[in-house]
């Protein structure tokens, strides 16, 4: 266990960014089902699966034993963001507007 965690420090620096990028693909990535889900379930069914996908990235992380389960972990905890942030986007976006603006939103026709 003590070579995996000094193994991790000196590789801290080239392993940093790239499971940053591997969040932000799975971040992005996972809008998709969340917009089909928010669509069909709700909001709330949206921020449930980004709780319970963030919550296994966490136990991931926090258990891993090498650098691929960081990885996976850090995949989930992406795909919990993604999960989030369409749920919170439509909250966000319905707050801003004026009750009428709404109306007009909801009735526009679609393209």
């Amino acid at each position: 266990m003590e070579r995996f965690y000094a193994a991790c420090l000196n590789t801290c620096a080239t392993s940093s960014w790239l499971t940053q990028v591997m969040q932000f693909r799975a971040a992005s990535l996972a809008t998709l089902p969340a917009a089909w889900l928010t669509r069909q379930r709700g909001r709330k069914a949206s921020i449930v699966v980004a709780a319970l996908c963030y919550l296994l990235g966490v136990g991931l992380n926090a258990g891993a034993v090498n650098l691929a389960m960081l990885v996976v972990g850090r995949l989930w905890q992406g795909a919990g963001v993604g999960f989030s942030l369409q749920a919170s986007t439509c909250s966000h976006a319905a707050c801003l507007q004026t009750g009428l603006l709404r109306l007009r939103l909801h009735f526009a026709p679609s393209t």
